[in-house]
């Protein structure tokens, strides 16, 4: 197997792992425990809130502001669980537009006949990443959480998240999750 086989083999791998998880955090903040980000006076406090997102350095003048963050302690565990689902999405993104151009760039063909383990791992890595955007794309209040988590981390843990600006952009990307897509194929031809 060749060396950019076993790339897209290892990407694809990772990639169904990152759909389950993402997966299981569309349930968390559909279904469960972080159903606070969607209540009446939740919205109220996070239309506030987001209304300049990304940046958040303000969030915490917002009237209910505290009180929320305040209930979201109770849940850090599933809201951790659901950002970093973000973030590494995020990650495997930038991982596979980087593959996807290196092998679009070292296969000029790909040919089912000639090549074919490399050509199915690229079709399956492609279809992985629009699988993940898609799911993420249906996760409401993704926004929400993100800026949340980074507000939590800086007040229980002492500093704010590290990575929360490439969690917010994507975040932000996510609301048009076929541009987002779409730049990726474009910067890989």
């Amino acid at each position: 197997m060749s060396r950019l086989a076993e790339k897209l083999e290892l990407l694809h791998e990772y990639g169904e792992a990152l759909l389950t998880r993402v997966f299981h955090a569309r349930r968390i903040v559909t279904y469960h425990k972080l159903s606070f980000l969607s209540d009446p006076q939740g919205s109220k406090v996070l239309g506030a809130a987001l209304r300049k997102f990304p940046d958040a350095t303000n969030a915490e003048k917002t009237p209910g502001f505290e009180a929320l963050l305040n209930i979201s302690k109770e849940v850090a565990e599933d809201l951790e669980s659901v950002y970093f689902a973000i973030l590494d999405s995020a990650e495997f993104t930038v991982s596979a537009a980087n593959v996807i151009k290196e092998a679009t760039d070292t296969l000029k063909h790909f040919q089912l006949d000639k090549n074919p383990i490399t050509t199915v791992k690229y079709l399956d890595v492609a279809t992985q990443l629009v699988r993940i955007h898609l799911l993420l794309s249906s996760i409401p209040e993704k926004k929400s959480v993100v800026l949340f988590f980074n507000k939590w981390h800086g007040k229980y843990k002492g500093l704010e998240e590290p990575a929360y600006p490439q969690a917010a952009q994507f975040a932000l990307d996510l609301d048009t999750p076929f541009k987002v897509l779409h730049g990726v194929v474009n910067e890989s031809s």
